[in-house]
C-alpha cells in the first residue's frame, strides 16, 4: 500500500513529489521570484526526501545553472500527522531570529505560503554539509565508537543546548513570539493540548488504556512550577538525529518545529528518553553518564539539575511519546487518515512499560535515571 491511502476509502489527496517536472517547475520560479536562486536558467537536479515525513517533509534540492550546482533545504508542511493541524509559519520565524542569536541553525532563505507551489507552505533553509547521526545507528557512528570522542560528542550536545537556554526568548520578537499559552505551570499547556486532541479523535469510538489516562492525570498532579520569568527557550525535540556534525563541531541544530517556552529541565528529560538508552541505559542520549551529563551542563548553564524535576520531565517525554504512538493507531484505523503510522503498534507496549516503570520509580523517590 503506498503512503498516504487509507482503509476503506479513496487515496488522500497527495503533495505533490518534487522530482516531478511541474512541481520542480513551480519550485524553481518561486526560488527565482524570491531572489533564493538568481540565474534563470536554473533546473533542478536532483531532489531526494530525508524524513519519514509524520511531520514536516525535508528535501534536499539540487539546483544547477551553467554547470554550477547549489544545494537547499526544503521543509514542507504535511497535510496531516499525529500533531496534525500544522502550521510551519513559526518555524520560519523562529529561523530567522536564532540568526541573531550564537545558536547554529540553519538559515532562512525563503518562506512561502501559496498552497499552488508545492500543495502547502514550505521553508527554503540553508544547505549545511556534515553527518546527521541516528540515535537508532549511532553505535555505528565511527565518533561513537572511540570512548574521548563520544565523551567529546556528548559534551558537545549538552553544551549546545546550554546555549539554547541561553537564548533570551523575549528579544526573538517580532520574528517569533512564544505561544500565548504560557503558565507557572510549563507542562500544563501541552498536557491540555494532548488531552484536547485525544477527546477530539478518540470520541466514543475508542477506549484508551486505562494506564495512559491515570498517566495523564498524574502528570497534572505532580507537574512543578516555575515562574514563567525563570522559563527558557525550548527546543521540544533535543536529541540525537537533530544536529550536524563535521569536524568534530555540532554545526547546526535541526528540526524547530516544537520549540516554545518552558520549564529548563524539559529538553534535558527529552534527551535522557529511557527508550533512545535502551541498549546502554546509563549513557544519557546514548552519549554521556548520567554524572557526566549534569557536570557538563551545570557548567554550561550555571544552573543545577534537580533529578527530581528531570525525572519528572524523562516521564513527561514517554507520555508524550506514548501519544503520539496511540494517536498514530487512531490515524491507521479511523476512515479517511493516514496509514503510514501502522508500524507504531510495535511499541506501544515497549513505551507504556517504560512509562508505567518510571512512575512507579517516581512514586519511590528513585530518581537517578
Amino acid at each position: 500500500m503506498k503512503h498516504g491511502t487509507t482503509i476503506g476509502n479513496p487515496p488522500l489527496e497527495m503533495l505533490p513529489d518534487l522530482r516531478g517536472a511541474a512541481a520542480g517547475e513551480r519550485l524553481v520560479n518561486w526560488l527565482l521570484d524570491a531572489g533564493v536562486v538568481r540565474e534563470a536558467s536554473s533546473r533542478i537536479l536532483e531532489a531526494r526526501r530525508v524524513s519519514d515525513g509524520f511531520s514536516y517533509e525535508t528535501w534536499i534540492v539540487t539546483l544547477v545553472a551553467d554547470k554550477v550546482e547549489q544545494a537547499l533545504i526544503i521543509r514542507r508542511q504535511p497535510l496531516f500527522g499525529v500533531l496534525a493541524p500544522y502550521d510551519i509559519a513559526p518555524e520560519a520565524g523562529l529561523l530567522a531570529a536564532l540568526a541573531r542569536t550564537d545558536v547554529p541553525a540553519p538559515a532562512l532563505l525563503g518562506y512561502c505560503q501559496d498552497n499552488a507551489v508545492l500543495g502547502a507552505p514550505f521553508l527554503a533553509v540553508e544547505y549545511i554539509a556534515g553527518e546527521v547521526p541516528d540515535y537508532r545507528l549511532l553505535p555505528e557512528f565511527p565518533p561513537w565508537q572511540d570512548p574521548s570522542e563520544r565523551r567529546r560528542l556528548g559534551e558537545k550536545f549538552f553544551q549546545l543546548l546550554g546555549r539554547v537556554q541561553a537564548v533570551e526568548w523575549r528579544s526573538l520578537a517580532p520574528d517569533w513570539r512564544p505561544p500565548d499559552t504560557l503558565s507557572d505551570r510549563p507542562a500544563d499547556p501541552v498536557l491540555k493540548l494532548l488531552k484536547g486532541v485525544i477527546a477530539d479523535r478518540v470520541g466514543s469510538r475508542w477506549t484508551i488504556l486505562p494506564e495512559f489516562v491515570e498517566a495523564g492525570a498524574w502528570l497534572s498532579a505532580h507537574q512543578p512550577s516555575l515562574p514563567i520569568e525563570e522559563q527558557v527557550l525550548v527546543h521540544g525535540d533535543y536529541k540525537v538525529g537533530n544536529f550536524i556534525w563535521r569536524d568534530d563541531q555540532i554545526v547546526a541544530l535541526l528540526d524547530w518545529e516544537m520549540t516554545t517556552v518552558g520549564d529548563p529541565m524539559r529538553d534535558l528529560g527529552y534527551a535522557c528518553h529511557p527508550i533512545m538508552r535502551e541498549r546502554f541505559p546509563e549513557l544519557m542520549s546514548l552519549l554521556l553518564p548520567l554524572p557526566d551529563l549534569m557536570a557538563t551542563y551545570e557548567q554550561a548553564t550555571g544552573r543545577a539539575v534537580e533529578l527530581k524535576r528531570l525525572h519528572f520531565y524523562v516521564i513527561f517525554a514517554l507520555y508524550f511519546h506514548a501519544f503520539t504512538v496511540l494517536t498514530g493507531l487512531i490515524s491507521v484505523a479511523d476512515e479517511g487518515t493516514d496509514f503510514r503510522l501502522a508500524p507504531m503498534y510495535a511499541k506501544l507496549q515497549q513505551v507504556t512499560r517504560h512509562l508505567i516503570t518510571e512512575i512507579n520509580k517516581f512514586e519511590r523517590g528513585q530518581h537517578v535515571l
